[in-house]
């Protein structure tokens, strides 16, 4: 009974501490969210008001995007990065990735 316990015990500081680290390591960068152009038309070709958004969690990317073929749009915002390489394996879409202040130009 007593191993249990002190089963159950060490898992719940150990849980506890990994809680803790994940935490605070997942800040521990520059604690400044990224910055991006945003630029999304309501219909595809057609323009956009240029604008900055701050970028949400689980968003470590700006994206900008052209499209190669008709309508030819164009988009420009915050995106996961793995979301964004994966559309750089697109042919028909010309796909920029970067992880800096305002990068997205296009």
């Amino acid at each position: 009974m007593h191993t249990r316990r002190r089963i159950f015990c060490l898992c719940c500081k150990l849980l506890s501490f990994l809680t803790k680290h994940v935490t605070l390591s997942g800040g521990a960068g520059t604690g400044k969210a990224l910055n991006c152009h945003r630029c999304t038309p309501l219909k595809a070709g057609e323009g956009c008001r240029l604008s900055v958004e701050t970028c949400k969690a689980g968003k470590d990317a700006c994206a900008a995007a052209s499209f190669l073929r008709a309508p030819y749009g164009r988009y420009q915002k915050c995106m996961a990065l793995s979301d964004c390489r994966m559309l750089q394996m697109n042919a028909y879409i010309q796909m920029t990735c970067c992880s800096k202040d305002l990068c997205n130009v296009l």
